[in-house]
């Protein structure tokens, strides 16, 4: 039934451009360079290839709902009582799926079939009677040229594509994830020409089912009305009381309860910092969390490297307060959806978002529940994005004193939203926690829930000041109604030193220079970027910051056994990145504190294809100097 997709089907097709994916209408939007069909879902292959009932079928486990959600509301019950009692409560992201280990590859599983070109086509069909949704983490990832994969539904009603993710999307040292899709059924595809035969490696690691349909929340929007001038999304608020995410203690019809659309008027002038702000599905793609794009210190070209601000705990799955190495390579995994909001106020049509897949974790300091992430995508690569990098302030929070404070967030998943305060707020301790807690009335706008940490607390000059820690707990045990109320946010400034170290504060990394700036404006990502190519980026030659004594690649002209090598002279952070001709990240060779020394590390292990490539070698010494060096290399297969 679904090689032909008839008229009565509505298609969404996500079309990956580089490092991005583009949610678009398949009848009026493609990439002439793409195959934006998979074989299976293309008439013109019907008889040539497998039916789509007859590939390889495997059976997740079958979801349970209601058994899940009753996990999540006895974990809000405890924390209530936790806070009433006056016991610590640590702050949770919000759950919406189950992830299962798995060890699909293309190997040990699915269905091949070979065209008469001599060209192959992979399927497997996955069942989880009850899913809502699926989301697939990858430790190995690797397209070949010409090579495509796709993930897409049986959905009649509404047909869904993701993809093609092809060799462009090859980066974050193999590993890869994807966003969710809707639907129980979930076929996977991987084609290749014959001259890439059997180059490409699919092995696909965990599988996130979702029990609670967070897709859907942001499309059905027949039951939105305007109430004071907000968007109040019925669907989404009374479908969550019944899943413990609110507990009582107010409704939708009171303000202080009612997040606004960031499309309403009221807010035309936080459309510049809105476009920083990105939903994120962390922990394996069981949870959501939210986040906002942040600038560098000064304006420089080596500035804008993609960098996200969010919170510690989104990370920390264990609450303990410490991240473990496997939680930090759970960054690598993360996905970013830009632009998930409404295209006007009280409008039923959502803009276009775009996804990015993979980043690196830079610092977490987890008593201001604040962490930093570099996304492994080039800026050349997320122009058309639109994106907005937000300014900040490091000055102490009582140094603050104008109102409104404002903040931008994607509540239990929803398209982007905003709450304010203009009544007041103060620096407090919570849970031995330095945060921003601010008091809100029956007056005020908005607040935060599940899906809302990590995202972005502004100041009245539009500058970051805060991240979003305690969600809607707190809400819950200390007043009903819109009595007042407190928020918390972890403080940027506290963030800023952290412990200390490279690996806890926010300074090394948004003031790399050790300018010593307090406050920094933000930036569209466009006009830093400026028509200017990675080439251009300033390389440190300076004697007296030098700590790279040696660097080369070698052989100049290689086969796949190409090395780069290098001595520092003094204990330093060394991160080596590869990219390619179009200054697009291929991949990681190493993120890590080493010892003064000589170190050499392969190129083989990122699976590159024939061409031009550059090497960077960024060093970065205990006193914050930055050492850096581009070095050229010619690889072939």
């Amino acid at each position: 039934m679904h090689n032909n997709q008839s008229n009565q089907f509505v298609t969404r097709v996500i079309l990956c451009s580089i490092c991005c994916c583009f949610a678009l209408t398949f009848t009026t939007q493609a990439q002439p360079f793409l195959r934006t069909t998979p074989f299976g879902l293309d008439s013109n292959f019907n008889g040539k290839l497998t039916a789509l009932r007859s590939i390889e079928s495997r059976f997740l486990p079958s979801i349970n709902a209601d058994s899940l959600i009753q996990e999540d509301k006895k974990l809000s019950d405890k924390d209530i009582e936790d806070a009433r009692n006056g016991r610590r409560i640590k702050p949770r992201a919000m759950r919406f799926a189950q992830a299962i280990t798995v060890s699909f590859n293309l190997q040990n599983v699915g269905t091949w079939d070979e065209l008469s070109d001599g060209s192959r086509v992979w399927r497997l069909k996955l069942i989880s009677p009850g899913a809502q949704s699926m989301s697939f983490t990858f430790d190995r990832f690797y397209i070949p040229e010409g090579g495509k994969f796709f993930v897409y539904n049986e959905i009649e009603r509404e047909q869904e594509i993701l993809g093609a993710f092809t060799s462009i999307h090859n980066a974050g040292g193999g590993k890869f994830a994807t966003a969710p899709i809707n639907g129980s059924v979930i076929v996977l595809e991987y084609s290749e020409p014959s001259i890439s035969r059997r180059k490409g490696k699919i092995s696909i690691s965990n599988i996130a089912l979702g029990y609670i349909n967070i897709i859907e929340y942001g499309k059905r929007n027949e039951n939105n009305s305007i109430k004071n001038g907000a968007i109040v999304t019925k669907d989404i608020s009374d479908d969550i009381k019944t899943q413990g995410y609110v507990g009582a203690g107010g409704t939708d019809d009171k303000p202080c309860m009612t997040n606004t659309d960031i499309r309403c008027p009221q807010f035309t002038g936080y459309s510049d910092v809105g476009r920083s702000v990105v939903y994120t599905y962390v922990n394996q793609g069981t949870e959501l969390c939210s986040g906002a794009l942040v600038n560098r210190a000064g304006n420089s070209l080596y500035n804008v490297t993609p960098m996200v601000l969010t919170a510690y705990h989104c990370f920390d799955n264990n609450q303990d307060g410490q991240l473990s190495s496997g939680e930090i390579a759970t960054a690598e995994t993360v996905v970013y959806r830009f632009k998930y909001e409404r295209i006007s106020c009280g409008s039923n049509t959502l803009d276009n978002s775009d996804y990015y897949s993979g980043s690196t974790f830079l610092a977490g300091y987890h008593l201001a529940d604040i962490a930093l992430l570099r996304l492994n995508v080039y800026p050349a690569a997320m122009l058309s994005t639109n994106i907005y990098l937000s300014g900040w302030t490091r000055s102490p929070i009582y140094n603050n004193t104008a109102l409104p404070l404002t903040g931008i967030h994607h509540p239990l998943g929803d398209v982007k939203k905003v709450m304010q305060q203009t009544q007041g707020y103060a620096t407090v301790s919570y849970n031995g926690n330095p945060i921003i807690s601010y008091t809100r009335t029956v007056t005020n706008i908005g607040k935060a829930f599940k899906g809302s940490s990590g995202s972005p607390l502004f100041n009245n000059q539009k500058l970051i000041i805060g991240v979003e820690s305690q969600t809607d707990h707190l809400d819950n045990w200390i007043n009903s109604g819109c009595t007042e109320r407190s928020q918390l946010y972890g403080n940027f400034d506290i963030a800023w030193e952290g412990d200390g170290t490279y690996g806890t504060r926010l300074k090394d990394h948004l003031d790399p220079f050790n300018s010593g700036v307090v406050t920094q404006s933000g930036i569209n990502l466009n006009t830093a970027w400026n028509g200017n190519t990675f080439a251009k980026a300033p390389i440190n030659n300076d004697i007296s910051n030098s700590i790279i004594t040696t660097a080369k690649v070698y052989p100049s002209v290689s086969t796949d056994n190409a090395s780069v090598a290098y001595s520092i002279s003094e204990n330093a952070v060394v991160l080596v990145e590869v990219f390619d001709a179009l200054f697009r990240k291929v991949g990681v060779l190493v993120n890590t504190k080493s010892l003064s020394g000589f170190y050499e590390h392969s190129l083989q292990s990122l699976d590159l294809n024939s061409g031009s490539y550059k090497v960077k070698i960024t060093v970065t010494g205990d006193d914050g100097r930055i050492d850096t060096k581009l070095l050229n290399v010619n690889f072939i297969r």
